[in-house]
């Protein structure tokens, strides 16, 4: 379950929830460019609506560079998705903090309010922009515990982000493997 933040959401961005929305519904509904069909359904999300409840990197000065999930951030127990000031160079974070068990209990995702973000569903006027359901789509594979994979790889988790990049709304052959592995090992 996830909430909204759209505090400092850039005025240019009227469609960034469908984009966030879209991110999770690639996962849940494992929405690939492989044609292959789904498999499970180890995933599940629920938006719960708009909160102004900070994600955990909230607040100014930014995170450093080496600390953008600090020990002292905020730890609430909801799940949040905002925009904010990160680090130079850094477009988009998540932040995940587990219980004794290992489970999540908090995991946050924000997007620099620095960058130019592009989110309507059609690419044709994207220009000098990152696509927000690229990134997040990004993002909520870290959300849901997976890394980053090799750069070079056409995979939702590579390191790398390109601007007008649309590929990673949906998830590639390498992020419908990583996915349910990660889960059948870890249950």
């Amino acid at each position: 379950s996830w909430y909204y933040n759209p505090t400092g959401q850039p005025s240019s961005n009227s469609n960034a929830i469908y984009r966030i929305g879209g991110a999770f519904a690639a996962w849940k509904n494992e929405t690939n460019r492989c044609q292959i069909s789904s498999r499970t359904n180890l995933f599940s999300s629920t938006y719960l609506g708009t909160t102004s409840s900070p994600e955990a990197m909230g607040g100014n000065p930014p995170p450093s560079s080496l600390s953008l999930c600090p020990p002292s951030r905020l730890i609430d127990g909801l799940n949040v998705v905002g925009w904010g000031l990160l680090p130079s160079g850094v477009i988009a974070a998540t932040c995940i903090d587990y219980n004794l068990a290992s489970l999540v209990k908090d995991s946050d995702i924000r997007f620099s309010s620095q960058f130019n973000w592009f989110s309507e569903a059609n690419s044709t006027n994207c220009v000098a922009a990152y696509d927000l359901g690229d990134i997040a789509t990004h993002e909520v594979g870290h959300m849901i515990g997976l890394g980053h994979s090799e750069s070079g790889t056409d995979q939702v988790t590579i390191p790398n982000a390109f601007g007008c990049h649309f590929l990673n709304r949906k998830l590639a052959q390498g992020d419908l493997l990583g996915f349910p592995a990660l889960w059948v090992c870890n249950n």
